[in-house]
Parts: structure tokens; C-alpha cells; sequence
């Protein structure tokens, strides 16, 4: 889901200037904005979940025994 959502954000905003890059530049470089460019964002973004994602699992294991204890 996230990677759709931020692909597909970047790619529509991207979208908005579609009419000025296509006459200011070329095809190969229509293609490095619409394709290259969202793909290297979005590992960047990923590259930066991971950073807190083990936080986050213990955090939700945490409540989840809490939820099996009933204090939650």
C-alpha cells in the first residue's frame, strides 16, 4: 500500500507539469522524471521506514500483550 501511495502521489504531482517537461525536454529525460525519479524517492522513503520499523514491532508486540492480558 505504501508503495503505490507514494509512487502514485509523486507520479500525479508530477503529472500537473507533464504539458511544460514534455515541450522543454526530451523523451529520455521525460522518462528518467516519470519513472526513474519515483522509483529512487520511493527507496529513499522506504530506506527511512526501516530506520524506525524496529521500534514500532516492539511497540505493537508490547500491546498486543497487553490486549492478551486485558490492561490495555
Amino acid at each position: 500500500m505504501l508503495f503505490s501511495l507514494i509512487q502514485g502521489g509523486i507520479t500525479a504531482l508530477m503529472s500537473l507539469g507533464l504539458g511544460f517537461v514534455a515541450e522543454a525536454f526530451s523523451s529520455q529525460t521525460m522518462f528518467l522524471f516519470f519513472v526513474v525519479v519515483p522509483y529512487l524517492l520511493n527507496a529513499v522513503y522506504w530506506f527511512l521506514f526501516y530506520r524506525v520499523y524496529p521500534k514500532d514491532v516492539a511497540r505493537q508486540e508490547e500491546r498486543t500483550a497487553q490486549v492478551a492480558a486485558g490492561t490495555f
